[in-house]
């Protein structure tokens, strides 16, 4: 089956999340990311606590290719062990080099320049290369050397000011964002951008991503807020500048909720005939500006009504009204009861490792040649095969690389 990237081939040199997400999204569509990892640093993903199959007994858990992490974004790429503190290790990093169409790395600006591949010295190897590097601030100038993933982008890239109650703590979130999020997104596109201007000029591109100016960029609205009216942003909860209500509600049962928000008064008059309580009646309540001024009462009335309800029951009824709603899901509702997630997102695959685990899909459904869910590698299980396959080496030359410690 031809998928859209078939062909192109990406060296990933990333550690964590956001980089090597980037690239998994490449290999989704087809392209051939060949992981560098070494034995001698072991990417921190793949010994990250967060475990495929719980705290497993007799020291399961130290097995490095059974990261969820690691497995949730690599998926789909090889896995190429090379030693690069030693010369020949470097040797066969250039010969990939020279043999694909981009390199993509998250790592500190001076690991590429020891390598002696970043991208001056990369076109060098291969004239129309592509270099994406994703510094945690800037690849040069007074934060080249800033370190940094996950909460501290969020932080200072601005999300955490704008993010959960008023007057309530600053809202921990952790790394998902902005790690699962706009880092690894911006990437991609940018190496699709980059392989485009290829395909029409014949010429390569270094691209940095800065991952705090990223993180920057979904502030979104309250930048411009800020410099159309000098408002400055600040955290607004569960509200909204033009839904009311806009909020989630207690339902049945331990920890169950919904949200529901009405963004017009069409939308407020299905809700407020559906939940019936003379208290809604009020004309007060006829205008978004009116409801927005009393949203803790519109709350109470909304959230006595929906406490006997079941939170799945009470979603798809709203919708079925034309009011937006939806249940707060944990993820065994997503993967088991959910009708969309459920049979279209979620793959169950066997693992080398000896177990059945749960992978998602990607959410781009393709009408022709869609991507089909596949596994991450396990550590340097495609070294002999890069080597060979793609720099044309002999068993024999792969030994002598091998016993030279190249390939640690």
């Amino acid at each position: 089956m031809t998928l859209p990237l078939d062909g192109v081939r990406v060296v990933d040199l990333s550690f964590i999340v956001a980089g090597p997400l980037a690239s998994r999204l490449l290999a989704d569509f087809g392209a051939d990311v060949v992981r560098i990892e070494s034995r001698m640093r072991i990417d921190g993903a793949r010994v990250n606590p967060v475990r495929l199959y719980g705290e497993l007994p007799g020291g399961a858990n130290s097995d490095t290719d059974a990261s969820g992490y690691f497995n949730d974004v690599n998926a789909g790429k090889r896995s190429c062990t090379l030693n690069l503190n030693t010369d020949a290790g470097v040797e066969l990093l250039h010969e990939i080099v020279r043999r694909s169409d981009v390199i993509c790395s998250n790592l500190a600006s001076t690991a590429l320049r020891r390598w002696s591949i970043d991208y001056e010295q990369a076109r060098e190897l291969k004239p129309d290369i592509i270099v994406v590097h994703m510094p945690t601030m800037e690849t040069e100038g007074p934060r080249s050397h800033w370190k940094g993933f996950g909460d501290p982008f969020a932080g200072a890239g601005g999300l955490k000011s704008v993010s959960g109650h008023p007057g309530a703590e600053i809202l921990p979130f952790g790394h998902h964002y902005p790690d699962f999020s706009a880092n690894p997104f911006h990437a991609a596109v940018a190496v699709m951008a980059a392989l485009h201007h290829r395909e029409r000029t014949g010429e390569g591109q270094f691209v940095e991503l800065s991952q705090y100016e990223a993180t920057a960029s979904m502030m979104g609205a309250s930048i411009l807020r800020y410099t159309a009216n000098a408002e400055v942003a600040t955290p607004v909860g569960n509200r909204d500048d033009i839904a009311a209500p806009h909020n989630i509600y207690r339902c049945r049962g331990d920890e169950s909720w919904c949200a529901i928000a009405a963004y017009d008064d069409q939308q407020w008059q299905a809700l407020r005939e559906l939940i019936g309580d003379p208290a809604l009646d009020d004309e007060g309540f006829a205008t978004v500006e009116g409801r927005r001024a009393r949203e803790q009462e519109i709350d109470e009335a909304i959230e006595r009504w929906t406490v006997v309800w079941d939170r799945q029951e009470l979603a798809a009824m709203l919708q079925q009204r034309g009011v937006p709603a939806g249940p707060f899901q944990n993820i065994d509702e997503m993967t088991r009861i959910d009708p969309t997630l459920g049979p279209n997102h979620f793959a169950t695959l066997d693992h080398p490792v000896g177990r059945e685990f749960l992978v998602h899909q990607t959410p781009i459904h393709a009408t022709r040649n869609p991507p089909e869910p596949r596994l991450a590698p396990l550590l340097g299980a495609d070294t002999f095969d890069v080597l060979t396959g793609v720099l044309g080496l002999s068993e024999e030359r792969v030994a002598e690389y091998a016993a030279m410690g190249a390939l640690d």
